[in-house]
């Protein structure tokens, strides 16, 4: 149900939805979904629910079919849940549907680095163990973070870093993992999933730290 309210600038009414109690067993999962978890955050996401409450309803639209939340879902499911709130709307169409999957999915601001790692300087110190199964931030991925941050200060900008980042990528090392895994925190996932090139395609060794890639980096871009 749409529940309409008047008041504003003028500019515009937003409409405000009424939650219903859906059972789980009606809702239509959609395997074209492109939006995807790995074990890791699943885990979290379990973790933030099981700590925080259920903050963010699914959206779903009026054939029952999934338009937002599919991993809350599944984590409720897991949970033994056998109904949930949920948000219903009616498309005119299911392209219109996915429309509102991608605006859900994908927009959100970008995390300003140095105010990024000053908060989670604070955040480790108060419970690390959360940071970290919550949303893999340990005491590694900040001490990446920290030398990103240095360097960030110091003239290295976001769009280097993204261009690097885009011809530069090796998630099969377990030191690259660590590296990509501190500069996801400072990238949008639309820029990180951009990355395909492998860093040994370029000669780089991931093992070096962000300080000696940066700089490999920057003479590779002027050859």
């Amino acid at each position: 149900m749409t529940v309409n309210t008047t008041g504003g600038n003028g500019n515009g009414n937003v409409s405000n939805h009424e939650l219903t109690i859906v059972d789980i067993s009606t809702i239509q999962f959609d395997e074209n979904n492109p939006n995807k978890l790995t074990d890791k955050q699943m885990e979290g996401l379990r973790q933030s629910m099981l700590r925080y409450g259920y903050l963010t309803p699914i959206i779903i639209d009026q054939n029952n079919m999934i338009v937002d939340g599919e991993h809350r879902l599944l984590v409720y499911k897991q949970l033994g849940y056998e109904k949930i709130p949920a948000y219903q709307l009616t498309f005119e169409n299911d392209l219109e549907r996915r429309i509102l999957r991608q605006v859900m999915n994908k927009l959100h601001g970008e995390h300003e680095p140095t105010l990024d790692l000053a908060e989670l300087q604070k955040l480790i110190q108060y419970d690390e163990q959360g940071l970290e199964s919550l949303i893999n931030v340990g005491r590694k991925q900040l001490e990446e973070l920290e030398k990103f941050v240095a360097h960030y200060e110091h003239g290295v900008s976001n769009d280097e870093w993204k261009d690097m980042l885009q011809k530069t990528a090796d998630m099969s090392s377990p030191e690259a993992q660590q590296k990509m895994i501190a500069l996801k925190i400072l990238l949008p996932e639309s820029d990180y999933n951009m990355v395909s090139e492998a860093f040994k395609t370029f000669g780089i060794n991931p093992s070096k730290s962000l300080v000696s890639l940066v700089n490999e980096w920057r003479l590779l871009k002027d050859q």
